[in-house]
């Protein structure tokens, strides 16, 4: 993405993807282009073990959650995940204008279930 999601300096944003090109979002409608859009943050504060483990496959829960927007991430629907791997703790979130649609679902996890991290060092 050429623009970062989140201004926040804990969590920090490790990464954005979205399933449409870059170029046709903002920071101010991410979703215009109706992309689905994963949101990575890492929490550097916290206690590791708050978090639980990363899951060996994502998994949708039936409901997103509805988020207020916090760090200029965007408001509304979203499906939310906090987990640990390799001693970090991470924050997920699924950010799209219909979350109930089947091509969502699996950009979504295929997106989450690809993810692969290092330590700290």
């Amino acid at each position: 993405m050429r623009f970062p999601v989140s201004d926040c300096s804990d969590p920090l944003q490790r990464l954005a993807v979205a399933t449409r090109p870059a170029s046709k979002l903002s920071v101010s409608d991410p979703l215009a282009s109706g992309a689905t859009l994963v949101v990575l943050t890492e929490d550097t504060v916290n206690v590791l073990g708050m978090f639980p483990p990363r899951p060996a496959r994502f998994r949708l829960p039936s409901k997103p959650e509805g988020l207020e927007g916090c760090c200029d991430t965007p408001a509304g629907p979203a499906y939310a995940f906090s987990f640990r791997d390799h001693r970090r703790n991470f924050e997920a979130y699924i950010f799209a204008r219909n979350l109930r649609t089947r091509a969502v679902r699996v950009d979504a996890l295929a997106i989450l279930d690809s993810l692969r991290f290092a330590r700290r060092q």
